[in-house]
């Protein structure tokens, strides 16, 4: 039994469609449309782990339709993998000219970026130190990676 389709507006030329991976990059993104009321696609539906040949097809399939985007994505994991880095280097090659496509790379992870709005630091974190810190300050924070990519990070200072 299949569940009720989402009825989608069609994207048009100046929409604004946000790419991203982890879901605290969604729900960041997310917060911010519903607090300014920003008219803007967060796609995919579920932010996941996903690897430059999954942004790639992503991006290629919204870039034929003239909309803006914004490519979000943590680098720190990248840099762990050399053919991930030479893949995800290639994309951003192949877009570097469009005026269309931002780049948004967050390194360290966008956690840190979070616990900077809070707290005036340049002490090195784990992603598990973060979200401890984090917790101090959002009392119901949790690292909304999953498992497998706070594994990766776990030994990834930040």
């Amino acid at each position: 039994m299949g569940g009720r389709r989402q009825g989608y507006r069609k994207l048009k030329q100046g929409d604004i469609v946000i790419v991203g991976e982890g879901n605290s990059e969604r729900y960041y993104f997310s917060h911010l449309r519903s607090i300014y009321g920003y008219r803007c696609r967060i796609i995919p539906r579920f932010f996941s782990k996903a690897s430059a040949l999954e942004f790639r097809k992503t991006i290629d399939h919204n870039y034929e339709k003239c909309v803006d985007m914004i490519v979000v994505r943590d680098v720190d994991v990248v840099e762990k993998n050399e053919k991930e880095k030479r893949k995800w280097e290639s994309l951003k090659g192949k877009y570097s000219k469009s005026k269309n496509i931002i780049f948004c790379e967050s390194m360290p992870c966008i956690e840190y970026w979070f616990l900077l709005h809070f707290s005036d630091t340049c002490r090195a974190f784990s992603s598990r130190q973060v979200e401890r810190e984090l917790r101090k300050h959002i009392s119901d924070y949790c690292l909304l990676y999953t498992s497998d990519a706070a594994d990766e990070l776990d030994g990834v200072d930040l």
